[in-house]
């Protein structure tokens, strides 16, 4: 058994039923391993590291934790260092994103982050090391509070049956409108698709937005986004070309 086999067992028995919930199939849990094995190698984690973060979950979350906040509990030694701080703020800035409570210890470490854009929640502090640094040391006397975080949209499921009269009313009205304009590129739309279908991704609004976005350029919804089409209403469908819905 390798030791990523031996985290994964740990953390389902330090989070029964919950951490196994999160992988649906073998497929899930190879994408698992590699990622997060991709990780502690990037940040340089021995198999010593990893299993001081695993013992510190147990103490620190009630919930299994995300890879930056894994990585975080593996090196515990200090919450100030910057590279504490840089894994501090992926995970509250990933929160913020999610439609979640945020909890920043300061308002310069939130200016640092937001000033960094999707670099932050998709980099590592080895990559980032030089650019989190400046950007700190200049947001660190910043103390104006950014605007609330917009609050998660809520996507009611629906049945099967349901969406694919939803679809095909959809349909309708787009071949109504003609076709799409040449040269429009949906490839980050598609990309989100594809990992829902493969239970890759778990954002609802992304979701919902990539869903929209077909419809909007009039093109086909790829099944694995329909149920996170938004509600077909009455009004909506009065609505002339080019005029969004009230």
């Amino acid at each position: 058994m390798s030791w990523m086999d031996r985290l994964f067992n740990a953390l389902d028995g330090a989070y029964p039923n919950r951490w196994r919930a999160a992988f649906p199939d073998q497929h899930a849990i190879d994408h698992w391993q590699d990622e997060w094995a991709q990780a502690f190698e990037d940040e340089g984690l021995s198999p010593r590291d990893v299993g001081v973060g695993r013992k510190a979950c147990r103490r620190l979350y009630d919930w299994p934790p995300s890879i930056a906040e894994f990585l975080r509990a593996c090196r515990p030694a200090s919450t100030t260092t910057p590279e504490a701080l840089f894994y501090r703020a992926q995970t509250e800035m990933q929160r913020r994103r999610d439609g979640q409570q945020d909890n920043w210890p300061s308002w310069g470490l939130f200016w640092a982050a937001a000033s960094l854009g999707n670099d932050l929640l998709y980099g590592t502090f080895k990559g980032m090391e030089a650019r989190w640094c400046v950007a700190m040391e200049a947001n660190q006397h910043r103390t104006d509070a950014p605007e609330e975080a917009p609050k998660q949209i809520a996507v009611a499921r629906i049945s099967p049956a349901e969406a694919a009269d939803r679809l095909r009313e959809i349909g309708g009205k787009v071949r109504a409108i003609g076709a799409p304009a040449s040269g429009i590129k949906l490839d980050w739309a598609r990309s989100i698709a594809e990992k829902t279908a493969r239970g890759h991704y778990g954002n609802a609004y992304g979701q919902r937005m990539a869903a929209e976005a077909f419809v909007n350029l009039r093109q086909p919804v790829p099944p694995a986004l329909v149920p996170f089409l938004p509600a077909v209403t009455a009004p909506a469908a009065a609505n002339e070309p080019g005029e969004e819905a009230a």
